[in-house]
């Protein structure tokens, strides 16, 4: 596949990722120590999630019929059919990455084991 072909190919999903996000209406969540630390901000998407990072997008989509069997707990052992696309643009700086638009009243804690210094509130 020629380097043409492939760039074709990966503009093409960009754009229908960013099609799935601007439907999606997302509200981004900040990272304050939640998420590794190359992780700018997360959002939720009808089908997965984006993540906005310090080179790049990754774009993450499951199958969310998946999710919901998760929530039922009716299945002990559920797998879950997912994708991540991830683009890394060379040289690509973006930890100033300001993020503007939908702001909600909501807030998220984020608590991972037992040691509260790790724990992140009212995100």
């Amino acid at each position: 596949m020629g380097i043409w072909t492939k760039r074709f190919i990966s503009c093409g999903i960009l754009l229908f990722a960013f099609s799935l996000l601007k439907a999606s209406n997302p509200i981004f969540v900040p990272n304050k120590g939640q998420y590794p630390n190359k992780v700018i901000a997360k959002a939720p998407l009808t089908v997965g999630d984006v993540w906005i990072c310090n080179d790049g997008f990754w774009f993450q989509f499951y199958d969310t019929s998946d999710i919901e069997k998760l929530h039922d707990r009716t299945h002990e052992n559920q797998i879950v059919k997912a994708h991540v696309i991830r683009f890394e643009f060379i040289q690509a700086n973006f930890s100033q990455f300001e993020l503007l638009g939908n702001t909600s009243i909501e807030y998220y804690n984020f608590y991972c084991g037992n040691n509260a210094t790790k724990w992140v509130n009212n995100v």
